[in-house]
């Protein structure tokens, strides 16, 4: 699979892009599997049709932990992400538009449905009001509006972790933008930590203040991102294994301390972080395995995630509730199976409408030429400043172009990172790796190549 993977493309349906990390959309594909699984089969107590038959099982009980593993991948995304802003309102403005529009339109969505299912009991236990827009589409609280609304709720209950990828967008591009010349993962682990030991003291000081602070900063889901963060520095090859390993453990180990608060068996959601990790750790190594998370249904359910998640709750529990109890248990499964088909497929049309307004709003990702020009005029300005020293060079001294990597020279043709390539001319070992197969990268490799590994004869006068 391509080495660089695009970070501008568009959650859409359809032909997989190769320029996508595959094996990320898969990983989405079973974090909304589990997740509908968990909502599908064990949320609903008494409403559903066919009790608690399905609650024991494993998956579907601890499904919940889909939503950990986004985190996770949000993390690794961002990180990713805002190597290519140039700037904090550009990454703001595309973030906004990648969750926003698709929120409108599935809040509307869900909504008319359970408004049109008015006699579902599902839908007259939610009792769904106008009001709940103001918290769904702000992504605020309900805090904030219940002393105007009282009992305004979110439109669909799952709207909750969106609030707290909100947050850790502001989080993240603070840290991005006050810390530049730190790794982001490195950055965003130690500000979890402190983040871990500012709440233990402020519960010390100001005891009522705990829901304030978890609100403000989400201490509690932190290490998931900042673990997405690390991983990503080490599938980028910038950091080694011990290095991760060192900015891991102490996620995991926080991770363990909050399960333990948990109503439900910490050694199980301990388990289901142990296998997450293990998952990315695959990932982030590159391994043969990482295959099995790139089959074409899964990345496909994963490319429509983020529609599905929003859609697949207050709509499906609605019509699943709306099944009589009096059926056989096949023939509910079976209307269970066309709930879940429909859920998974429909959000491929919201889907592609969002990727089209996207495209309006924020315009195309940084275009490659551009890419190509800036590092045609870097390497332009470091050849004339390598031939000045005449000197050095009747030494026998290599040509400090060839010191420049070309993987990095390659990834920014790409549209990729923004490090300027002066900061590679230090290395002193590098081996070629695989190119993009891009026109740009390949141009860029022809002018970096001409200069490979060459000396000036000793004694001689240029």
């Amino acid at each position: 699979m391509h080495q660089f993977a695009s970070t501008h493309a568009a959650h859409c349906p359809g032909k997989v892009e190769k320029s996508r990390l595959s094996s990320l959309d898969g990983l989405r594909g079973i974090a909304i599997l589990l997740v509908i699984g968990r909502h599908y089969f064990d949320d609903g107590g008494d409403l559903y049709p066919y009790g608690d038959a399905f609650s024991g099982f494993v998956l579907f009980k601890y499904g919940q932990m889909g939503v950990e593993l986004f985190f996770i991948i949000s993390g690794f995304v961002i990180a990713m992400t805002l190597e290519t802003c140039r700037t904090p309102y550009e990454f703001l403005v595309r973030r906004f538009a990648r969750i926003w529009p698709p929120l409108v339109v599935c809040s509307v969505i869900t909504f008319a449905i359970l408004g049109a299912l008015w006699w579902s009991p599902h839908s007259v236990a939610k009792h769904e009001i106008w009001a709940n827009f103001l918290p769904s589409l702000t992504l605020t609280p309900n805090l904030i509006w219940q002393p105007y609304f009282p009992g305004v709720d979110l439109v669909d209950g799952v709207y909750w972790s969106l609030l707290i990828e909100a947050r850790f967008y502001l989080i993240a591009l603070a840290l991005y933008w006050a810390v530049p010349r730190m790794r982001f993962g490195h950055a965003v682990a130690l500000f979890t930590v402190a983040n871990i030991l500012c709440r233990a003291v402020v519960q010390r000081v100001l005891p009522g203040s705990n829901d304030i602070y978890s609100a403000a900063f989400v201490p509690d889901f932190m290490p998931w991102f900042a673990a997405g963060a690390v991983f990503y520095d080490l599938w980028h090859r910038r950091i080694g294994t011990w290095t991760a390993l060192m900015f891991l453990f102490p996620m995991l180990l926080i991770i363990f301390r909050t399960n333990t608060f948990s109503k439900e068996s910490p050694v199980v959601l301990s388990a289901f972080a142990l296998i997450f990790f293990a998952m990315f750790w695959a990932v982030s190594q590159r391994y043969a395995i990482v295959r099995i998370f790139e089959l074409r249904p899964l990345v496909l359910v994963g490319l429509c995630s983020y529609s599905i998640y929003l859609l697949h709750h207050e709509i499906g529990m609605a019509f699943i509730t709306s099944m009589p109890g009096s059926w056989p248990i096949g023939i509910q499964l079976f209307g269970i199976l066309i709930v879940i088909a429909i859920m998974v497929i429909a959000p491929g049309r919201i889907s592609r409408a969002s990727c089209s307004l996207t495209g309006r709003v924020v315009g195309p990702a940084p275009q490659k030429s551009h890419a190509f020009l800036h590092t045609t005029v870097t390497l332009t300005r470091m050849a004339r400043n390598s031939f000045k020293s005449r000197k050095g060079a009747r030494r026998g001294r290599k040509n400090p172009l060839v010191n420049i990597p070309f993987t990095l020279i390659a990834h920014i043709a790409a549209g990729g990172a923004r490090e300027p390539l002066e900061a590679a001319c230090p290395q002193k070992s590098w081996s070629p790796t695989t190119i993009p197969s891009s026109g740009a990268s390949s141009k860029v490799f022809a002018i970096a190549s001409v200069t490979r590994r060459r000396r000036w004869p000793a004694g001689k006068r240029r």
